[in-house]
């Protein structure tokens, strides 16, 4: 039975420039993920099933709308395709995923 993707547990968060760089070693945006209890319970549940969690990313390019400065708004959210994929999943279809 697939899994409704509502459902399963995701985590927004942003990054932003980075005010404090003042090298260029020092990097261009930074940001904080807080990871949510289901979330974790989602990638212990997974590990304990014997599947390695894997995590994947979105991001979207957005604009603050009191600062009008750039910044990237991003998702994790754990791959549901249960365990290794098969080869014709991991064909390039033009899907972010």
């Amino acid at each position: 039975m697939a899994k409704n993707y509502a459902d399963q547990p995701k985590l927004n968060f942003s990054i932003f420039e980075n005010r404090f760089a003042n090298s260029p070693k020092h990097p261009t945006m930074t940001g904080a993920i807080e990871f949510t209890r289901p979330f974790l319970k989602a990638m212990v549940e997974e590990a304990k099933s014997g599947t390695m969690p894997t995590v994947k990313v979105a991001m979207w390019q957005r604009t603050g709308r009191d600062s009008g400065k750039p910044y990237q708004y991003m998702r994790l959210e754990l791959d549901q395709r249960g365990g290794e994929a098969d080869e014709k999943e991991e064909e390039d279809d033009g899907l972010p995923f």
